[in-house]
């Protein structure tokens, strides 16, 4: 929630919670209370951060990933040196081993991202990765991850992810960061009615 450019945030209940009278709230402000403390004191002073890292060109992953791996370099030989027919079905089985390796590369990179940005914060949680549809975007998303931060440690944080974007620019990724964002990744609170 915003008010007077402050980001306040509120204790997300489950989704549809509705309380249809006020004896019904105080029900579960009564019963829960406990919880609800405890989730307002991990949040006092901090806030949410979002990142989203994006694959801006696959083909510099797929060329690192020949560099890198010798069995791959070895089929790419054996291709030059069969009959037009025969090197068509290893290719397609190159083309299939890379794929693989490119997701393996993607997930490893994701995970580096993820655990390099946790260091700066008090929590941290992935969120579900974006379809193209959902993000307008060109580039498939890799990594969508929320950051809980400390006040004190907000402008860190953000430096620390704007230098990894220019790092792994040249790589073929896009690293973007927003917030503050209401705390809503680390106060989910199931209440029963």
């Amino acid at each position: 929630m915003m008010t007077n450019n402050r980001v306040l945030s509120v204790v997300p209940m489950k989704f549809g919670t509705i309380f249809k009278e006020k004896a019904g709230l105080e029900d579960i402000l009564d019963k829960d209370y406990s919880k609800l403390r405890g989730v307002l004191e991990k949040i006092r002073k901090k806030q949410e951060w979002s990142v989203k890292v994006y694959l801006k060109d696959k083909k510099i992953l797929g060329q690192r990933i020949k560099e890198k791996n010798e069995t791959l370099k070895e089929k790419e030989k054996e291709i030059a040196s069969l009959p037009e027919g025969m090197a068509y079905f290893v290719e397609e089985e190159l083309k299939e081993i890379i794929a693989k390796e490119i997701e393996k590369e993607l997930d490893n990179i994701a995970e580096i991202l993820f655990e390099r940005l946790k260091k700066q914060a008090v929590d941290a949680t992935k969120c579900k990765i974006l379809q193209k549809e959902l993000t307008v975007r060109r580039e498939p998303m890799i990594l969508n991850a929320a950051y809980l931060i400390s006040e004190e440690k907000i402008e860190y944080f953000k430096n620390e992810a704007s230098t990894i974007n220019q790092q792994i620019r040249r790589n073929g990724f896009c690293l973007e960061y927003s917030g503050p964002w209401p705390v809503y990744n680390f106060t989910r609170l199931e209440v029963e009615k």
